[in-house]
């Protein structure tokens, strides 16, 4: 099989958490359940105090593999994102952690190789370099859960629970929980040219949300040329018949290496980018001048 295809995979990057207390210890710090409200809560108890955040729910997962981006997705499925964070007391291991939607129990996904992400609406740096991805195989107090839900479902009584603590969507969420992710559709991607060292790779994209809810784009895109890498990740929230044009900024780290490139002044040679989304992969052929 193709390695740009999908793999038998292990070892995801994730994070468990939290510890014991009684439940007549609890108590609440969160803004009120409502259809606007923010999707961020914050459970307190004597010992522990844990902070919930809705980071992402899109239609597959972008992962690194060696030295490429993939992207693993699932028409029958939808990938939620919850960023958890435990600021005081004992962290509960990550199979501590279940999410119920529509009567059913789902453990998070643990079979990805290094899933990297980027929330809907967070100024959390973007993981665009092996080593920097926010999913970790090891939790130290927070981190990202990711759990693989069902295309759509009955999400009104869709809550996360671990040993003595919970955290309810609030109705926005559950709403997008419930019904079909909507289509988005690439209606251009480009590259502008000429690249350099002093001219990183800038891609435009032009995206339109024809659904009725929120949607989230995201894709990753390689390079494959003079050296081999990925380039960075893509992520935009796309709201209701909308059409989103916006330019991504490529870091030149991965396009420049003196020791694997002539010497010679004035060199050209072709850049091959990949673009690697939810619907399949689109490449670009860029000239590279090395100054």
């Amino acid at each position: 099989m193709d390695r740009r295809q999908f793999l038998a995979l292990s070892g995801l990057g994730i994070s468990g958490l939290a510890g014991c207390s009684s439940p007549q210890e609890n108590q609440q710090a969160s803004k009120n359940d409502s259809e606007s409200g923010s999707t961020t809560e914050t459970t307190t108890f004597a010992d522990r105090e844990v902070r919930v955040e809705f980071s992402g729910l899109q239609t597959g997962v972008v992962q690194f593999i060696e030295d490429f981006y993939d992207v693993v997705s699932d028409p029958n499925s939808q990938y939620l994102f919850l960023d958890v964070t435990v600021t005081s007391g004992s962290t509960p291991t990550l199979s501590e952690f279940t999410f119920h939607f529509d009567d059913e129990e789902y453990s998070p996904v643990t079979d990805l190789t290094v899933p990297v992400h980027r929330g809907e609406e967070s100024d959390r740096e973007y993981p665009d370099k092996p080593g920097r991805t926010v999913v970790r195989s090891e939790f130290t107090g927070g981190g990202l859960l990711l759990f693989q839900l069902p295309e759509t479902g009955d999400a009104s009584d869709a809550v996360l629970t671990w040993p003595i603590g919970e955290w309810k969507p609030d109705g926005e969420l559950r709403r997008r929980i419930a019904e079909p992710l909507p289509l988005l559709y690439t209606t251009r991607w480009q590259a502008y040219i000429p690249v350099s060292r002093d001219n990183p790779p800038v891609f435009r994209f032009t995206v339109e949300n024809k659904g009725n809810l929120p949607g989230q784009y995201f894709a990753g895109i390689w390079g494959e040329g003079s050296v081999h890498g990925p380039i960075t990740l893509v992520s935009r929230r796309i709201e209701p018949d909308e059409t989103e044009v916006w330019k991504v900024p490529g870091g030149p780290e991965f396009i420049y290496r003196e020791s694997e490139m002539n010497e010679s002044e004035n060199e050209e040679f072709t850049m091959e980018y990949m673009l690697e989304g939810p619907y399949g992969s689109r490449s670009k052929s860029v000239p590279v001048q090395y100054e």
